[in-house]
């Protein structure tokens, strides 16, 4: 009788939350190994264990699991994996251009600063030797002012001591 038996749960796992089960389907004695080791088939909702050697005293030795999902379900998966990662890559270069972006505009703002720190230091410079030049337009008149002053004296006091 080739029928599979369920012959109860089959527990595996050190913790609580780690812990499985599953429902032992057909216990088939394995010919190539001494009586004390089983070779069970199983199955739990996501694959299918092919083959699972316990000891004598219920211990588990080996397991060799397969993937129980149709070809069609896989390929479903590897799409929506595949369409994550296109969408990962594309957020991480959208998320480099846009850094790109920033310090491209950074780099502009400081520039632009620096051109109007420029423009305020010459235009100071400027300011600055316009006074001197007034300043000294000033003192050149003042100086040309006294001269012509001297020089009325003098011909003044000429005249007069031309006319004594």
């Amino acid at each position: 009788d080739t029928r599979p038996l369920s012959i109860g749960l089959l527990t595996w796992g050190k913790s609580r939350r780690r812990r499985c089960q599953m429902k032992v389907l057909a216990p088939q004695v394995c010919p190539s190994s001494t009586p004390t080791y089983l070779k069970i088939r199983a199955e739990t909702p996501v694959a299918r264990l092919s083959s699972l050697k316990m000891d004598g005293k219920g211990r588990l030795k080996t397991a060799v699991w397969c993937c129980k999902r149709a070809s069609k379900d896989n390929a479903e998966r590897e799409e929506r994996l595949r369409m994550l990662r296109d969408r990962q890559a594309e957020e991480r270069q959208r998320k480099l251009e846009e850094l790109k972006m920033q310090a491209q505009a950074a780099q502009m703002f400081r520039e632009q600063k620096e051109e109007e720190r420029r423009r305020r230091l010459e235009d100071l410079r400027q300011r600055d030797t316009d006074r001197r030049h007034q300043v000294e337009e000033r003192k050149r008149q003042i100086w040309e002012a006294e001269r012509d002053r001297r020089e009325a004296i003098l011909r003044k006091n000429q005249v007069q001591l031309f006319l004594t």
